[in-house]
């Protein structure tokens, strides 16, 4: 288990993440690396959020700032009522 430092809904969160094994790197450099995270926000924010990681996993979205780098996000299973 690692902490990461993540920008989400306007404010820095610290979030507790599990290191997932790397995957290949699309330029052949450096492989990415690769976090599951589980996140809990009030019934409220969801659209918010899910908006929010939505344009980090566009090509030309915005990556979410991590405290001291930025994320490229993926779609993954979400799991829930939206």
């Amino acid at each position: 288990m690692t902490t990461l430092d993540i920008e989400l809904l306007g404010a820095m969160r610290e979030l507790a993440a599990v290191p997932l094994a790397s995957d290949t790197s699309p330029g052949g450099g450096r492989p990415p690396r690769r976090f599951a995270l589980e996140l809990h926000v009030a019934d409220e924010r969801t659209r918010e959020l899910e908006a929010e990681l939505q344009m980090a996993a566009t090509t030309d979205g915005p990556h979410l700032r991590l405290a001291r780098s930025s994320v490229a996000t993926t779609p993954s299973r979400r799991s829930g009522s939206g």
